[in-house]
């Protein structure tokens, strides 16, 4: 309720995915994209691809976007992580996508 509103959120390093499920739910489009942008600038090899899997399920397609660029710029290193393998069980069809944007962007249509 405080970001509805002040517009400010606090503890957003602790808390912006169980922000971005809630503003997911009761469609708070400011707070999805501040939430969204919070998790971007803390992009890891270590946790993109549980960070797509968040971006895919709440429709928080900026963040799925950045999520995408950063693993097609590090896809060697992401490739090894538990959050890869947890990604291609779980939801190949964005691993497929994944694979199709960088497909794009190798052959210059991006």
């Amino acid at each position: 309720m405080w970001f509805i509103y002040t517009g400010k959120v606090d503890s957003l390093d602790q808390f912006a995915a169980q922000l971005l499920s809630a503003a997911h739910e009761y469609q708070v489009q400011d707070l999805k994209e501040v939430c969204g942008e919070h998790i971007a600038t803390t992009l890891s090899i270590e946790t993109v691809a549980h960070e797509l899997l968040l971006a895919d399920l709440y429709q928080a397609e900026e963040l799925k976007q950045k999520c995408i660029e950063f693993i097609t710029r590090h896809s060697k290193e992401v490739m090894h992580t538990e959050g890869w393998r947890m990604l291609t069980e779980k939801r190949m069809k964005l691993v497929l996508e994944l694979y199709e944007f960088m497909s794009e962007k190798q052959d210059g249509r991006i």
